[in-house]
């Protein structure tokens, strides 16, 4: 329940408007999306349905990661274009990345695209070349958090629950 809560919580910030037919479609898709990831969670080895609590906090702090890159890069981009410093370099360089499942590759990949000013231009065999306007990001995406949560989530199924 709460996965759906949250999902539709996201989903109302995401469209800004709270009326019945954003109401039932929001209902439609988080109720979709929470039976797709119990699905996933489950998995077919079980009948019942097991929630790992750190898999959940994990996401959520995940999302929040990403959600500050992307309000940060926002700011960033709208500073430069309002003093119209429209002279910002155009920056292609390869980030090997340091995860192994492919669902967190592709998540990885997407959530750079996702922050203004970069873009995840290809991808093979967990590298990517990355187009970005701002000549220091390279450094600054090899020390991202989120790649650090991301391991973290590769591993919550097995070693994390085995932690003290």
């Amino acid at each position: 329940m709460l996965i759906f809560l949250l999902l539709l919580l996201f989903w109302f910030l995401l469209s800004g408007v709270i009326n019945l037919e954003y109401l039932l479609v929001g209902i439609l898709i988080s109720g979709i999306l929470t039976l797709f990831y119990f699905r996933m969670v489950s998995g077919d080895r079980e009948v019942g349905i097991r929630i790992n609590p750190l898999r959940i906090w994990l996401a959520i702090k995940i999302l929040f990661v990403l959600l500050l890159a992307i309000i940060k890069a926002n700011f960033i981009l709208a500073i430069h274009l309002w003093r119209a410093r429209l002279n910002l370099g155009s920056v292609l360089f390869r980030l090997e990345l340091p995860l192994q499942t492919p669902s967190a590759i592709n998540f990885a990949a997407n959530a750079i695209t996702l922050t203004p000013g970069t873009i995840s231009a290809s991808l093979r065999e967990g590298k990517l070349i990355i187009h970005t306007l701002y000549p220091d990001q390279e450094t600054e995406l090899k020390n991202w958090k989120l790649f650090k949560l991301l391991r973290e989530w590769e591993g919550a199924g097995t070693d994390v629950l085995n932690r003290s």
